[in-house]
């Protein structure tokens, strides 16, 4: 994907459907100044909207960000799954 409208072209779907009733917490490990390397463990807690039933999913992010005009703006983003985004099952973190 590139820029915030084919973002959200992608994820509005998913998000009107099976993730309508979940939330997104986020916990950001590491930044810096100017130009920043977040590493941050994210958690999509999923509701009975998923074919799977309610469950939490389990994500690293590693994303590159730079301040521009005041903003925080993503350069790179990667979205490592830990769990099993269909069950909820571990992956590679318990």
């Amino acid at each position: 994907m590139r820029g915030v409208d084919e973002t959200i072209a992608l994820h509005a779907p998913v998000h009107e459907t099976i993730y309508r009733d979940s939330t997104l917490e986020n916990e950001v490990v590491a930044i810096g100044d100017g130009v920043a390397i977040e590493h941050s463990w994210s958690r999509l807690t999923v509701g009975a909207g998923h074919p799977a039933g309610p469950h939490s999913v389990d994500t690293l992010i590693q994303a590159v960000l730079t301040r521009w005009d005041g903003k925080w703006l993503i350069k790179a983003l990667e979205n490592v799954t830990l769990t099993n985004p269909r069950t909820g099952e571990p992956v590679l973190r318990k």
